[in-house]
């Protein structure tokens, strides 16, 4: 019945390919079972038998079976022998259309016409008899195996035991996969001896279909472990799995699967990837709106930055600041790098006032006030570190006037000059009252113009 409905579904991509592509309607499908299933629907269309003719398509009785069964006329297989007596597989070739035949249409009656092919006739009627699901047909295979095998296909719990009565290697694997995926027991998987590849299908297949990531560790393919233990943790939703995974494209794919679904950010502790755990903290701390939940954080760094992005948020570097981030459960000689790090991260220079070192009090308004407005320079308690806020300040708001806010004269030169260069604007040099230096300047910004029309040439 399945390959009647694939038979159907082929007459009618026929029908809807011909006037869009004439010629060839079948030259799209892969392989050259399905292109000839694809000629048959199209020969049956057309009653036109020649279509299957071709000497240079190979099957070609799959052709004509789907020819046969398009038109209703099982002699057709018979026309192989009649069409073409210069074949030397003639009579081959009428066996397998019937065996194709009786597939298509789940009727016995065809495998009955196989003659010479006894393996093709046996396979004949387990198919049918796998499609109709009656074990009676399973008595007319002559093979002891493949009937063994066929009772097993219909009625795999009952008839598991038949699966060790099987002689032939390849045919007893092929039992115990059947009753494996049948009775969803592993155990069966384990006795396939021969088959390599297709019992590590069979462990990856149930691991994930009975939830069972130890089965994973069975498999003898790398590659395929990987794919198991993936489907394994997008199944029972357990991110930790991911760790496992060696293959960095398939641990990619499990990661991505669950950090945007991560709402508790206790799981981001559960990664061990750093990447990943980084990725899995600054997705989640951005939704955090309650200083609690940040202190769920295992990690010490992005506690800490889940603390500065709260109270940035908030607009809190008081109460916040010394009890939850750099004060509680902390050394006192971490929490001069912590305020410095928070005070970085937020270019707030007023956290730079709890550091206690003085080199790192004066790194943490160096950091701090990068970005700084110019009025707020005036509050930094080190000469130089404010001058250069005023420069970063007049260059960033492209203004020269803030220079003159620098106190002490060669900072204010400097930063003039600083100004000059960053700006392109030779006239800033002019501020500068000492003629060497103003001289320095003009050269300085002559020089950055020239660099950039060589730049702009190329």
């Amino acid at each position: 019945m399945i390959c009647w409905v694939l038979l159907c579904l082929i007459f009618g991509l026929v029908t809807s390919g011909v006037s869009a592509q004439e010629e060839d309607p079948c030259q799209n499908f892969a392989g050259h079972y399905m292109t000839q299933k694809c000629y048959g629907a199209l020969a049956a269309k057309k009653r036109d038998l020649s279509i299957c003719d071709d000497p240079q398509r190979l099957q070609t009785y799959v052709c004509y079976a789907t020819y046969a069964a398009g038109v209703k006329d099982p002699t057709v297989c018979d026309q192989l022998l009649t069409r073409h007596p210069d074949r030397q597989f003639g009579a081959s070739d009428r066996d397998m259309c019937y065996a194709e035949l009786g597939d298509i249409m789940a009727d016995p009656s065809f495998c009955d016409k196989i003659l010479n092919l006894d393996d093709w006739k046996d396979s004949c009627f387990s198919r049918v008899a796998v499609t109709r699901k009656e074990t009676a047909l399973c008595d007319r295979i002559k093979s002891e195996d493949e009937r063994y095998y066929c009772y097993v296909q219909i009625d795999g719990t009952q008839q598991a035991a038949m699966c060790d009565m099987i002689g032939t290697p390849e045919t007893k694997d092929r039992c115990y996969d059947q009753v494996a995926r049948t009775k969803n027991d592993p155990l069966y998987c384990d006795k396939m001896t021969i088959m390599t590849h297709e019992r590590n299908l069979c462990y990856k297949d149930l691991a994930s279909k009975i939830e069972e990531r130890a089965l994973c560790k069975k498999i003898s393919d790398r590659n395929l472990e990987d794919i198991c233990i993936l489907h394994v943790a997008k199944k029972i939703s357990n991110i930790s799995l991911c760790d496992e995974i060696e293959s960095s494209f398939y641990q990619r794919d499990c990661f991505q699967n669950f950090l945007p679904k991560v709402k508790d950010v206790t799981l981001c502790g559960e990664i061990d990837h750093p990447d990943f755990q980084k990725e899995c903290y600054m997705r989640i701390i951005s939704e955090i709106h309650d200083p609690l939940l940040c202190g769920n954080i295992s990690s010490t760094i992005w506690r800490d930055r889940c603390y500065a992005d709260l109270a940035k948020a908030n607009r809190d570097f008081s109460g916040l600041l010394d009890q939850k981030i750099c004060g509680e459960e902390r050394p006192a000689e971490k929490r001069d790098d912590c305020y410095l790090n928070v005070a970085s991260h937020n270019l707030d220079h007023r956290i730079c006032e709890s550091v206690r070192s003085e080199t790192s009090r004066q790194s943490c308004y160096a950091f701090a006030t990068l970005k700084s407005d110019a009025s707020q320079c005036a509050e930094i308690p080190y000469k130089d570190i404010q001058f250069s806020c005023y420069q970063s300040a007049a260059i960033r708001k492209q203004d020269s006037t803030i220079c003159d806010r620098v106190s002490d004269t060669l900072p204010r030169w400097n930063c003039y000059e600083g100004t000059a260069v960053a700006l392109k604007d030779d006239s800033v040099c002019n501020k500068i009252l000492d003629e060497y230096h103003k001289g320095i300047c003009h050269q300085m910004v002559s020089r950055e113009f020239s660099i950039k029309q060589g730049e702009n040439r190329q």
